[in-house]
């Protein structure tokens, strides 16, 4: 097995959650596998360097394996370190030091909204703010290539439209790939989408192709007052059979339809 991934030549794909150990394989430990041209079996340190590393389910870890960014489901956080502590470890790990290490951190917390709670311990977080370091970990010191599986997972609409917003201006400068089971999240951020089955690629494509071949159905995002939800609703699901309520928050409602 062999694969080459050179920086800015990988378009963001879009899967579900066991693409996560087709990704690993193919980037870690196999022989023969490269990333951004560089051996990652010969050279594992330069290769690490430039990767951004995010597993769903985390796995035993030894100082090898922190090499590489973390950004869980299962967050990889200390709940006894505070956000600024946990940027400082991993840009350290990364090589940062000094005035370039704190400046670093310093733009992470502000960019990640975190500043009010840059020094508070991570096991008093909300699930949102959590995230958020987790994706600002998975992001410091510019990594080239970043993996991101379900980074806006358990967020409210407005912040996963905010973390959205992140992950989108930061694939302009490096190659992403993520996991997710969402395909809006899959159209917000993704040029290119693949969906696996069982652990098998099935399709892959752009968004508009995928939905023109295989698509059935619609989404329907309405803003109403809250007094009028319940007729919106009604409406929705008067017109079309099938419908179903996917999401109500803020006066925000989304439905799909078959």
């Amino acid at each position: 097995m062999s694969t080459n991934i050179p920086l800015f030549h990988l378009s963001p794909i879009i899967s579900c959650s066991p693409a996560l150990a087709l990704f690993e394989a193919l980037t870690t430990f196999v022989l023969g596998s490269y990333v951004n041209f560089v051996d990652v079996h010969k050279q594992p340190r330069k290769a690490f360097k430039v990767m951004g590393y995010c597993p769903q389910v985390l796995p035993p870890v030894s100082l090898f394996r922190y090499m590489f960014t973390h950004n869980a489901q299962f967050d990889a956080l200390w709940p006894d370190v505070t956000a600024r502590e946990h940027l400082l470890t991993y840009g350290r790990i990364k090589g940062y030091a000094g005035e370039r290490l704190t400046s670093e951190v310093n733009s992470m917390l502000k960019k990640m909204s975190l500043e009010n709670y840059s020094d508070k311990l991570a096991g008093d977080y909300s699930g949102g703010n959590k995230r958020k370091l987790s994706v600002a970990i998975a992001l410091l010191a510019d990594p080239k290539i970043v993996y991101l599986d379900e980074p806006s997972t358990g967020m409210d609409p407005a912040s996963r439209r905010f973390m959205w917003s992140i992950i989108a201006e930061s694939m302009q400068s490096r190659a992403v790939v993520l996991t997710t089971h969402s395909m809006e999240e899959a159209d917000a951020l993704c040029t290119r989408i693949g969906i696996m089955v069982n652990g098998r690629l099935e399709c892959l494509g752009s968004s508009q192709h995928l939905k023109s071949k295989f698509g059935k159905g619609c989404i329907v995002q309405m803003r109403v007052p809250v007094e009028f939800e319940g007729a919106a609703v009604d409406f929705v699901l008067s017109r079309f059979a099938g419908a179903i309520l996917k999401q109500s928050y803020r006066s925000i409602l989304i439905l799909s339809t078959r």
